[in-house]
């Protein structure tokens, strides 16, 4: 697991298109929207996508001004044997 918190400066006006196009990004979760144009919210690696990748991408998009990495957990997944997977 690879779970990862992040704060998001926007340009004035750009919060709302920011919010959006981040909730259209796989892992990428939108937790709150703050009065002085920031996002807070959380990444987590889906599948073949890493988190690291999905905060470039919340970088990069138009209105973003910074994307703050602030908080950052990994763990390994626990193993588990097929026969407990299925409940057999």
């Amino acid at each position: 697991m690879n779970m990862c918190g992040i704060l998001v400066h926007c340009a004035p006006g750009a919060l709302d298109q920011v919010a959006t196009d981040m909730n259209g990004l796989d892992g990428v979760e939108v937790h709150m929207r703050t009065d002085d144009d920031r996002i807070i919210a959380t990444v987590e690696d889906i599948g073949d996508i890493q988190a690291g990748d999905q905060i470039l991408k919340v970088h990069r998009l138009d209105g973003v001004i910074a994307a703050a990495l602030t908080y950052h957990h990994f763990e390994d997944e626990p193993s588990v044997s097929p026969a407990m997977r299925t409940g057999d």
